[in-house]
């Protein structure tokens, strides 16, 4: 009996003495999962509120592209940077008659540069759906170059804001989800969708407000 009633004490010095192996197993094992950096490559459309310019260059924007590196300091924080394309084709409006001149062509080019910050709302490794918000600044090269004429270039810059879904799509596809693990040390792939709103420019000048609905992959390393 006495013997039986020492079992308790010495499974219990046992699992004490195990804790730490316990932690650091645990600690071992979200290492290997955590991911520190991020990259996303993303696609859409540009639908801009101002008025002029969609007489200019019509109702509906052109597809507007962006790549995007960003590191996470702490678990779902996401700091980025990012760099955009766009070009569009249109026709200059008359001083004097306030129409789209068909006879010349305007081109306009921006190249959008911005940094941001982003929270992701993640709970599990395997989330399937993963939802996110973010907000930054962006400083916009912009081009305007009417034939026949000289180009203007210009910067203008302003806050953006967006928000959107994750989409796992390891689970989809195991045997390439491994791959890309053992290759490119990626470990996750969404498929994102996204929309995002811009505050650069200004209601007197070139205004670039307006919604970008995207879609793209991302990949989590």
């Amino acid at each position: 009996m006495k013997r039986l009633a020492v079992l308790p004490i010495v499974a219990f010095a046992i699992i004490l003495f195990r804790l730490p192996a316990f932690a650091d197993e645990n600690i071992s094992s979200r290492s290997q999962d955590t991911s520190y950096c991020n990259g996303t490559f993303r696609g859409g459309y540009f639908l801009p509120e101002d008025r002029l310019l969609k007489k200019m260059y019509g109702k509906w924007s052109n597809d507007i592209y962006f790549l995007e590196m960003g590191c996470f300091p702490i678990q779902n924080l996401l700091i980025s940077g990012s760099v955009g394309g766009y070009y569009q084709r249109g026709h200059p409006i008359g001083e004097i008659s306030g129409e789209k001149t068909d006879a010349e062509n305007l081109t306009l080019t921006m190249m959008p540069l911005g940094v941001g910050i982003g929270w992701r709302f993640r709970f599990t490794r395997t989330q399937p759906i993963v939802p996110f918000l973010g907000s930054g600044y962006d400083w916009v090269f912009i081009s305007e170059d009417p034939d026949p004429g000289s180009p203007v270039n210009g910067w203008k810059q302003g806050f953006m804001s967006w928000g959107g879904f994750l989409i796992l799509l390891d689970n989809a596809e195991r045997e390439a989800a491994t791959y890309m693990k053992m290759n490119y040390s990626v470990e996750h792939t969404y498929l994102e969708l996204s929309a995002k709103y811009s505050f650069v420019g200004e209601p007197n000048g070139l205004n670039l407000r307006g919604w970008m609905y995207m879609i793209g992959l991302s990949f989590d390393f």
